[in-house]
């Protein structure tokens, strides 16, 4: 995926406030704590014109937007569950 097509892709899943970022840099070392710190591919928003708010990364654009599918995912189960245990109550 190139960077025009990763920035399409951002700016169907969160309109014009679309962000991708690619840092140039590689870690090579293997080591999982790099791949976290050091992830060259991030997609998101921009929050308050200010801030990116990273909703996935990677090491490829694929892998980010992966990454984001995961974490939309992981966010509505987790709000899913909120409400059930509150219509326990």
């Amino acid at each position: 995926m190139t960077k025009k097509h990763a920035l399409k892709e951002a700016q169907k899943r969160w309109g014009k406030t679309a962000a991708i970022r690619d840092t140039g840099k590689t870690c090579t070392c293997g080591q999982k704590v790099c791949d976290f710190l050091h992830a060259r591919y991030a997609v998101g928003r921009i929050m308050c014109g200010l801030f990116f708010e990273v909703h996935g990364d990677g090491k490829s654009w694929e892998e980010a937007f992966e990454a984001a599918d995961k974490k939309k995912a992981a966010d509505e189960e987790r709000y899913k569950n909120i409400i059930a245990e509150r219509k326990k109550r």
